[in-house]
């Protein structure tokens, strides 16, 4: 008799409640973006790994925000992934590759209830 009383307050009150995470902000301060190497050659080979690892104002990690990079010089370079989304740590990167010489400004756009822009990454092809 306890077991479906317990059974039947459980199924009425308890079970039908539903979490909701507050949404933490990203914290521009706490987070950071960097790239392996600055300079690669421009040969289509070569090529930088641009890392992002965002953390949030409790020093948490930010796990499935949205990030893209794009170049100020357009298709000239390539970027792989164009789009990806933070890990369960808060991390995510991308490779960038070019086969012309110059620089490039890469800045980040992290989706949106996250942070909405951070420095842009200044990557030389030689």
């Amino acid at each position: 008799m306890m077991k479906r009383m317990t059974l039947a307050w459980l199924t009425a009150f308890v079970l039908p409640l539903s979490v909701q995470a507050a949404t933490i902000p990203v914290d521009p301060n706490l987070s950071t973006s960097g790239a392996d190497k600055l300079e690669v050659k421009a040969d289509g080979i070569d090529s930088a790994r641009i890392s992002i690892n965002l953390k949030n104002t409790n020093f948490g990690s930010v796990e499935g925000a949205v990030v893209s990079l794009t170049s100020s010089r357009g298709p000239i370079d390539d970027i792989s992934p164009e789009e990806t989304t933070t890990s369960l740590s808060g991390r995510a990167s991308f490779t960038v590759k070019s086969l012309k010489n110059g620089t490039s400004v890469l800045p980040l756009a992290i989706t949106a209830p996250f942070l909405t822009s951070q420095s842009p990454l200044f990557l030389k092809t030689v």
